[in-house]
């Protein structure tokens, strides 16, 4: 029963909102209830539309009249498809604020536009006229705009679900990084012309110098002369362990291998006297290439982990890993010729005394990695001036990061690490096939990697009962761990080493589980291999 009033009613609510919607359509201003019957209506809807327009439009709520018809259509709809009223209910309450609130703005336009008068408020109607008339009497026209706007405001919030923070925020945040994005491409800019003007004067200086030289030097060639003398020497591998003996020998001297030590001693402790000598008579001068000491990256000789005698027989029934199954090092890089070191020297030196640091470049140590040139400062430079000129200098050398060591340690000069070009990769393969490697003691000797100047660095673990490895994110920790968990693991059996392995997190050290049967370390009451409770750690 109730269902078939409620058709009933959607029927006749659709019904009579079809009459006045088409009633408002057809209103002309021109006609109204006191029409004589004589004069043909325009309406479609006959003398009841005149009057159902008349009302609507001109009395009440103008031409905002519209909306009543069309909620009323909804209503009748609703009725007959029997939902649930509590969505049309809240579309109703707004939608018939929105009649009153267009009314009166739109009687608030006529009175800005053409003041109030017998004709005006044809509009908005006479209720949202005389209500709008009203609002600005009592607060004027600037008050009437904020009343308004307000009331939209408001309105459009109540119905809505956005914030008008949230949008103005994400709107004044786009226009923030637009404007930050211009001024970080506008310092981008300047940066790289005041870059691009500084090389150019450094290079200017570094040719009237070549200029000066050339004319000091007579007719002869200055440059192919340098060139001459700038040979790099070839690279000699690490036979020996003899070449310990002199780290401060920057150029190394070819061991004949039927050669007994004691006379290889002798050779490299000659040259380095003859080298002391030269450094303590002549001051060394990074325009004269003859000066410069040019270091060399130190290549050691391979051996294969998988031949040592003491591996071949553990105690046990265990075979400890082969270096086969390691990436074997390609693409090595001959790295830089002595000429391009002395001219990176130069350019150094002269980028210092653009910045007011005076000194010379007196030693170049290239590594695989980075390339170490030793500065003497002049008389009355202080060191830390260097120390502030590292981004400068990282700058100027186009390079990620500029260290700088002030001073060296036993030494008077100051050392300024720069990345090189073209830096070499570092395998652990080369590293655990080296005889430093391979002829440690001890068996918790870890592969560290290659010194600045291409030598293996190995540590023994047990001369350091503690260790901090810290860093920042993507410096390398969790590759420093796994270096020497798996140099342990190259050096010992089971038997010889246990690991206790913490891993709060359980990430970096999950791969170690297979180690559960092997070098892992049963603890009793843990029943985890790797140990990831706060509670089994303590």
């Amino acid at each position: 029963m109730k269902d078939r009033r409620l058709e009933i009613l959607g029927i006749l609510s659709v019904a009579v909102s079809l009459l006045v919607f088409i009633s408002l359509l057809g209103y002309s201003p021109n006609e109204d209830p006191g029409i004589s019957p004589n004069v043909r209506v325009e309406n479609p809807m006959g003398i009841l539309g005149v009057w159902i327009a008349y009302f609507f439009i001109k009395l009440t709520f103008g031409y905002s009249s519209f909306i009543f018809p069309l909620l009323a259509i909804s209503w009748g709809i609703w009725f007959f498809t029997h939902k649930e009223f509590e969505a049309i209910n809240r579309l109703s309450g707004y939608l018939l604020g929105v009649v009153v609130l267009l009314s009166v703005t739109m009687g608030a336009a006529q009175i800005f536009r053409y003041g109030f008068d017998d004709t005006a408020f044809r509009f908005s109607g006479l209720i949202g006229g005389l209500i709008s008339l009203f609002i600005y009497d009592f607060v004027g026209g600037i008050g009437i705009v904020i009343v308004l706007v307000s009331l939209w405001l408001v309105l459009a919030r109540g119905y809505f679900g956005f914030s008008y923070y949230e949008t103005i925020k994400t709107y004044w945040d786009r226009i923030q990084k637009k404007k930050n994005d211009q001024i970080h491409v506008t310092e981008q800019a300047s940066i790289e012309d005041e870059k691009r003007r500084h090389t150019q004067s450094l290079i200017s200086k570094i040719d009237k110098q070549r200029q000066r030289d050339e004319d000091l030097n007579g007719p002869d060639d200055p440059v192919s002369e340098e060139k001459e003398v700038l040979d790099i020497p070839e690279i000699v591998d690490e036979t020996s362990p003899t070449e310990e003996d002199s780290p401060e020998n920057f150029e190394e001297i070819p061991i004949e291998p039927d050669k007994p030590a004691d006379e290889v001693h002798s050779v490299e402790d000659e040259t380095t006297e003859e080298a002391v000598a030269e450094n303590t008579t002549e001051s060394p001068d990074v325009e004269n290439a003859e000066n410069l000491e040019v270091g060399e990256i130190v290549e050691e000789s391979e051996v294969d982990i998988d031949s040592v005698q003491e591996r071949k027989s553990p105690k046990k029934a265990y075979q400890l890993p082969s270096a086969e199954i390691l990436t074997s090092p390609v693409n090595i890089q001959g790295g830089m010729s002595r000429d391009e070191l002395v001219e990176r020297a130069n350019f150094l030196q002269q980028s210092l005394e653009t910045f007011g640091v005076v000194g010379k470049v007196v030693n170049v140590s290239p590594g695989p990695v980075i390339t170490l040139f030793e500065v003497e400062p002049a008389e009355g430079v202080r060191v830390n001036k260097f120390v502030a000129l590292s981004d400068d200098l990282a700058r100027v050398m186009e390079a990620s990061r500029v260290r700088v060591i002030a001073p060296i340690p036993g030494k008077s000069s100051v050392g300024i690490e720069i990345p090189n070009r073209n830096p070499d990769m570092v395998y652990f393969k080369s590293v655990i096939n080296s005889e430093k490697f391979t002829g440690a003691e001890s068996m918790l000797t870890i592969a560290v990697g290659k010194t600045t100047t291409g030598e293996i660095a190995t540590l023994d673990l047990a001369k350091m009962p503690h260790l901090l490895i810290a860093g920042t994110t993507g410096s390398g920790k969790s590759v420093c761990m796994n270096t020497i968990l798996a140099s342990l693991l190259y050096q010992a059996t089971p038997d010889e080493v246990k690991f206790v392995i913490i891993d709060p997190k359980k990430v970096e050290m999950t791969l170690y589980r297979e180690l559960a049967d092997y070098h892992l370390l049963k603890i009793e009451d843990i029943g985890e291999p790797i140990v990831t409770t706060p509670d089994n750690a303590t």
